[in-house]
């Protein structure tokens, strides 16, 4: 994602108080694709600025993601339902995030350079509760036309 100021994706550096002050990630998103763009935009809400490193420190190379296609949870939500989820960031942003967050604790083991934490995020049950896409199409949120979600 280098040089698009639309994403902030790939290795990122974020403080604490930055983080808990764009209120985290979106909780409704679940599999691949947009959560990035949400992030930056929680970023631009807040009037918090992002500096974008290029050249030797801020140089990675891309993975190809081998399980892309093959991620069923990508299938809980495609194409309108991200757009959507994007275009009213501006209201939702303050409300869905670390402040709604609902998950469970499986467990905690203590390892020689850092303490691996484990948790369901309840995926389920949250999708039981209705989604702010709206209905569901054939089980899955989105366009009935198979409209792939698009990034402006």
């Amino acid at each position: 994602m280098p040089g698009d100021k639309a994403w902030m994706g790939g290795v990122v550096a974020i403080t604490p108080d930055h983080f808990s002050l764009v209120n985290g990630f979106s909780n409704n998103y679940w599999g691949w694709g947009a959560e990035d763009q949400n992030l930056r935009k929680r970023f631009k809400l807040a009037n918090k600025s992002v500096l974008f490193v290029h050249g030797p420190i801020g140089h990675y190379k891309s993975i190809e993601l081998a399980h892309k296609d093959n991620d069923t949870t990508n299938a809980e939500m495609d194409c309108a339902c991200r757009q959507l989820l994007i275009n009213n960031l501006t209201n939702t942003w303050k409300t869905d995030g670390l402040s709604s967050l609902n998950y469970a604790h499986l467990s905690t083991t203590d390892e020689i350079l850092y303490t691996n934490i484990t948790v369901d995020l309840l995926m389920d049950e949250s999708l039981k509760k209705g989604h702010p896409c709206g209905k569901k199409i054939n089980g899955i949120y989105g366009c009935e036309n198979g409209e792939k979600f698009h990034h402006n």
